[in-house]
């Protein structure tokens, strides 16, 4: 009995053991079965996942494509309309809204492969801040020099490098802005005086340099030279305006933001108010450079000192810059964030913008126009008068295409190549050779009308040379033919000559 009780215990623990292990492997079967349909949804969802990427990437190509089609479509037509218009002042301030930004593109472009084949070869560039602007500032001045004699070069080098010296001061003076200037709005605010003193400086030493090399010799300015300093001088004036605008515009923009921000990068989230309020600071300089260009207009036909002209100029100048980068940090704060996560790309948001601006400058001229002839006829629009208008709006229009294209570029870079930035660099010098030719060529002489005086002189010049040339090649025919026929005359008489003296010998031997 013992034993048996023995053996039925026995079998009772082997049977529970059994149904353990029983259940045991059930259980590792429901595991395994739970981990191989977690497995799949994942695999599921991974393919899903990028499903919607490439949808959000088909739809983000599909809206750029639709956008550069209408939008380009759209602004030549526009430009047509606008270039021919029989208004004057519509004209006028088509054709310097168009050179102006055509010239800042060209100019960032010019930056862009600079800093980049900086940062290729030295590394870090901005180590010493404020070298790369006297670098840039003296070769300028060298330039303007070399090419003084012909007034197109002279204005076209100015306003290019005006631009790219502009920048340059830009990034060295927002760099030190950004990260030793970056507790306060008032504290950033030294960074503006900083910059406007040590500009001045420069400004008065190449002055005295000018006054220097126009006055040795014959000890007078003649019309060349006096042409000459007054670019120089609208080089200067760019390249304060430019900066000190910038500047005073980050200074807006950190009131607004609650924190510095680069001006390469935008803001995170912020309220409706905030960017509601950096655009309608924007907006009251915009108002304030309308008003006090009809106080330049005034002041230019008042005066005849060019030291009052030029600082009422930079002060219209410098208002038209704070609205126009304002408004463009204001529009981006506003559309790109948003419409980059409707659109999966940052490319279509850029895109859009840029075509929005344009339409707004568009906006603007004929706006203008319409104002010109509700006021009195004492307003003069002529081109100095109307430059800080037609650069703040040609700085917004130029700055928003050129971060488009940059867009552009740095995708086609990094589309599997194995030296991005220097297919980058290449790209940029291509669009430069393309578009800077043309704007020397055929857009700057629109904006002026001594310069198309100068260029109508030098077709013509062409003209009577090429005229004189083909008179020159005529009479070389009409001489070469006399050669030819004295030739023929004098070999004609060579031959009856020789037969003569055959008949001679002829008849001696009869």
């Amino acid at each position: 009995e013992a034993s048996s009780a023995l053996l039925h215990t026995a079998a009772a623990s082997a049977g529970a053991a059994h149904a353990k292990e029983g259940n045991a492997t059930g259980a590792e079967g429901v595991e395994e079965e739970d981990f191989a349909i977690e497995e799949h949804a994942k695999e599921e969802g991974e393919h899903e996942g990028e499903e919607e990427g490439k949808a959000e990437g088909n739809k983000a190509v599909t809206i750029t494509a639709a956008a550069s089609l209408l939008g380009m479509t759209a602004s030549i037509q526009l430009l047509f309309y606008l270039t021919n218009c029989r208004v004057v002042l519509v004209r006028i301030m088509t054709w310097r809204m168009v050179s102006a930004a055509i010239s800042i593109y060209a100019a960032i472009l010019l930056f862009n492969v600079s800093h980049n084949l900086l940062k290729k070869f030295s590394g870090e560039t901005d180590a010493v801040p404020c070298v790369k602007l006297v670098v840039v500032w003296i070769v300028s001045q060298l330039l303007m020099f070399k090419v003084k004699e012909d007034p197109l070069s002279s204005t076209a080098v100015a306003v290019l490098w005006g631009h790219t010296t502009g920048f340059f001061a830009i990034a060295d003076f927002g760099h030190i802005q950004e990260h030793r200037f970056h507790d306060s709005p008032m504290q950033s605010m030294t960074v503006v005086g900083i910059a406007g003193g040590l500009l001045i400086v420069l400004c008065f030493v190449t002055r005295l340099l000018r006054s220097w090399v126009a006055l040795a010799g014959d000890g007078v300015v003649d019309d060349v030279e006096a042409l000459w300093m007054e670019r120089c001088e609208d080089y200067e004036d760019d390249v304060i305006t430019m900066t000190l605008g910038f500047l005073i515009s980050q200074v807006l923009r950190f009131h607004a933001c609650g924190k510095m921000v680069g001006h390469e990068e935008e803001p995170e989230g912020g309220t409706p108010q905030q960017i509601a309020g950096l655009c309608l600071l924007g907006i009251c300089f915009a108002v304030s450079l309308i008003v006090f260009t009809g106080i330049r207009a005034k002041v230019d036909a008042s005066t005849k000192d060019p030291t009052v002209k030029r600082m009422v100029g930079i002060a219209n100048n410098f208002q038209g810059m704070t609205a126009a980068w304002t408004l463009l940090f204001g529009l981006r704060w506003r559309f790109i964030e948003p419409w980059a996560a409707r659109f999966g790309s940052a490319i279509p948001a850029k895109l859009l913008l840029a075509l929005m601006t344009s339409l707004g400058a568009v906006g603007v001229i004929l706006g203008l126009d319409l104002m010109t002839q509700c006021v009195d006829d004492e307003f003069d629009p002529s081109p100095r008068t109307l430059r800080a208008i037609t650069g703040a709006v040609g700085l917004m229009v130029g700055l928003t295409w050129e971060q488009t294209f940059a867009a552009s570029i740095e995708g086609l870079a990094e589309g599997g190549f194995a030296h991005p930035l220097l297919i980058e660099i290449g790209l940029s010098m291509f669009l430069f050779i393309v578009i800077y030719p043309s704007w020397q060529l055929y857009i700057l002489p629109k904006t002026d009308k001594r310069l198309e005086q100068c260029v109508k002189a030098m077709q013509l010049h062409g003209d009577d040379e090429e005229e004189e040339n083909a008179e020159m090649e005529k009479a070389l025919e009409e001489s070469g033919d006399e050669e030819s026929t004295i030739h023929d005359e004098d070999s004609q008489g060579s031959e009856e000559d020789s037969e003569n003296q055959r008949l001679k010998h002829t008849v001696k031997r009869a």
